[in-house]
């Protein structure tokens, strides 16, 4: 006579909430397991991972713009398990980024620049493009 028994591990619920320093919930804050899978927090800061029991995990939080913080944890199956976290923003180390935008004139000196000039105006304005004094057999316009 044969017996099989199945030992089925015991799973807990990990679960908690994942704020700024301002006590504001953060959305899609990555939750990722060492080596295994993960997840992402909902648009409330909420996160839920289901895990064996009795085991040590490191649990990994990030998001864009803050610093990656990392948790370990021990998972018991008797007790909730909660872990709520405060994100801390990222500070940038002398790298700043500069913007900078150059105005082109040929686009002013169209047609429809003009048209969309005459249309957007407060006042009456007659307005004749560039492009149409170029094209005048007139010389001295």
């Amino acid at each position: 006579m044969l017996t099989f028994g199945f030992a089925q591990a015991q799973t807990a619920k990990l679960s908690g909430k994942i704020l700024n320093d301002k006590n504001e919930p953060l959305a899609g804050v990555s939750v990722k397991l060492e080596g295994a899978g993960g997840t992402s927090s909902d648009v409330e800061g909420r996160y839920t991972l289901t895990l064996t029991a009795g085991k040590k995990y490191i649990i990994t939080f990030s998001a864009i713009g803050y610093a990656a913080k990392p948790v370990e944890i021990d998972i018991i199956a008797s007790q909730p398990n909660e872990v709520n976290i405060v994100m801390e923003i990222e500070a940038k180390s002398g790298d700043a980024v500069v913007v900078s935008a150059k105005t082109v004139t040929a686009r002013k000196e169209t047609v429809n620049a003009v048209i969309a000039f005459q249309k957007n105006t407060n006042t009456v304005a007659s307005v004749i493009s560039a492009e149409s004094i170029r094209r005048s057999p007139d010389r001295n316009t």
